[in-house]
């Protein structure tokens, strides 16, 4: 009959099973036998290879309006430690670091927010890690980041429409657009037939003949 002391645990036989460890926690304990002999403490710290693996990501970079969410695709493919949780982020850096995170979400799409820029590239990324007051802690010693998906926000355009607002039958006017975006743009009207669209990829005058 042998007991245990300072560690938690359970025998079977002559075999010793303590508690789940945290992976590199240190331990210490002592084992002593019917008798009362004592054996040596036994310490140390062991750190387990890890498991965690927030999986993949999509690398194809996204455009979107700053009224639309970004949405990037994730694979579905993590692997998870028994104390894991997934989640992602909107993040500064394309590689598999935090570098700074700008918000955080369970699903792999984000709005976009103040102190967000249109223009600039972030990163979505699948995150992995242990939890830590209600988040994924980033100090875990096997989180792991996926690298991400880049995206842009783009504002939204403007234009306006001038010209002849009044023609007599079987005369002719021209409407002209003008407004802001990033190019390329799409412009689309309708004529009273139908919808047309343009196509924009530049700076340039467009007129349309109303009859």
């Amino acid at each position: 009959h042998y007991t245990v002391s300072k560690l938690a645990g359970t025998f079977s036989g002559n075999t010793f099973t303590s508690r789940v460890l945290r992976n590199g926690s240190f331990y210490s304990f002592s084992v002593k036998d019917i008798n009362g002999c004592q054996a040596a403490v036994v310490s140390g710290v062991h750190t387990c290879p890890c498991a965690t693996y927030a999986g993949t990501m999509a690398v194809t970079p996204a455009v979107f309006c700053t009224s639309d969410p970004a949405t990037a695709t994730w694979y579905n493919d993590a692997t998870l430690d028994g104390d894991d949780i997934l989640g992602f982020i909107l993040h500064s850096t394309p590689d598999a670091t935090p570098g700074t995170i700008f918000a955080a979400n369970t699903q792999p799409t984000f709005q976009f927010t103040a102190g967000l820029t249109t223009g600039t590239t972030y990163y979505i990324s699948a995150i992995a890690g242990s939890l830590l007051n209600g988040t994924i802690n980033l100090g875990d010693p096997c989180l792991s980041i996926a690298p991400g998906t880049p995206v842009q926000w783009k504002p939204l355009p403007q234009a306006t429409l001038s010209g002849a607002t009044t023609i007599c039958s079987g005369e002719t006017a021209s409407l002209s657009f003008s407004g802001t975006g990033v190019y390329p743009l799409s412009v689309t009207y309708s004529d009273g037939s139908g919808s047309q669209m343009i196509n924009l990829f530049g700076p340039q005058s467009v007129s349309i003949p109303v009859t």
